[in-house]
């Protein structure tokens, strides 16, 4: 038998969700017949799963260890994450219940492959003494491999079910600094349709004004196709660069969160992001890799703004964390004044 007494910060999930990250060997419907049976009771009573844990609960499990052993996924020969050490200089902020971490560009958030090392490991690793089968530390957003900058990650699950909230109804505010090509002398609310293309691993973006909206959104019932998925992005020139080519440095407000959604939003106005193979123009890459050594986009997740009221994490509330610039990125253009930038905000009005 196997007692297991709820903390304050596995208090507030369902019974079943606590259940299948116990034991993610054991299939939801075996979990519910152990529960009718009163194999799986909690306080000493039958439970249905539905009910929400309170700090202090008892769950009580009588399976053979063996058995036991193997729900939970603790077979012989399973291969662990591998042990590595994150750096101190990744860590933006922490506290008792979240970690923001500035990730290196080259690396992977999450795994795509089983060899592959990831941000993951490094969290895991740092993160040890948290139980991987009550709960798997793991970011709550994403970047991708050639984009440096904060990733977030709740070091429990009351805390992931916060931050998965706040960043799902768009509660946390996301920023990047982007270098694109040209002049951008105004700021711009962009919005569109995202239509991803799976074969060539590219995102166009589609307005009602622009050839493929013509043809995809001006139909008739005026309904948008299944396969595109609203996109909004805010876009403010904070520095314009006219050393022998013209560029101009943004905060880019990330509003909705799609795959590639800056990169492809900016390419449809015509301002390319600085180094980006995909979706830049050749010339321009060209002249910052001769000059500046730039092998990848210039694209970093800079700075992200958490709501007032985030009870019960207080120290959250109205809380900013910046990533500081990367070498590579900080010779190229240098990092603005934070001061500055927060005057240039507008009040969000979606």
């Amino acid at each position: 038998m196997r007692e297991l007494i709820i903390s304050g910060q596995e208090a507030g999930q369902r019974l079943d969700k606590f259940l299948q990250r116990y034991l993610p060997e054991a299939g939801t419907g075996f979990l519910y017949k152990m529960l009718r049976k009163k194999n799986i009771v909690l306080n000493d009573a039958r439970a249905t799963g539905k009910e929400l844990l309170a700090p202090s609960d008892i769950v009580k499990i009588y399976f053979a260890e063996d058995t036991l052993r193997k729900f939970m996924g603790e077979t012989a020969g399973k291969q662990s994450d591998p042990l590595v050490i994150m750096p101190e200089e990744w860590i933006a902020y922490e506290d008792e219940d979240l970690i923001a971490v500035n990730k290196p560009a080259g690396l992977l958030s999450q795994q795509s492959r089983p060899e592959d090392l990831s941000l993951v490991a490094y969290l895991r690793a740092y993160l040890k003494d948290v139980d991987p089968h009550l709960y798997k530390v793991g970011p709550a957003n994403r970047l991708d491999r050639n984009t440096s900058g904060l990733v977030l990650a709740a070091k429990h699950v009351a805390a992931a079910q916060a931050l998965s909230e706040w960043i799902r109804t768009r509660a946390v505010r996301k920023y990047y600094l982007a270098l694109v090509s040209g002049i951008i002398p105004e700021p711009v609310l962009l919005d569109g349709w995202l239509k991803r293309d799976r074969k060539t691993n590219k995102s166009l973006i589609i307005t009602e004004t622009n050839d493929a909206g013509k043809e995809q959104l001006m139909n008739p019932d005026r309904q948008k196709p299944a396969d595109l998925q609203p996109v909004k992005t805010r876009i403010i020139p904070l520095i314009h660069m006219n050393e022998g080519i013209s560029a101009t440095l943004l905060l880019v407000e990330l509003i909705t969160g799609r795959t590639h959604q800056i990169r492809a939003h900016l390419a449809s106005i015509g301002h390319p992001l600085v180094g980006d193979r995909k979706y830049g123009l050749e010339e321009m890459n060209r002249f910052f890799r001769k000059q500046y050594g730039l092998k990848r986009p210039y694209l970093h997740a800079w700075k992200v703004c958490f709501p007032e009221n985030t009870a019960p994490f207080h120290q959250l509330s109205k809380k900013m964390i910046t990533a500081q610039l990367p070498d590579d990125l900080k010779k190229i253009c240098k990092e603005p004044d934070i001061v500055d930038v927060l005057k240039k905000l507008p009040e969000r009005s979606e």
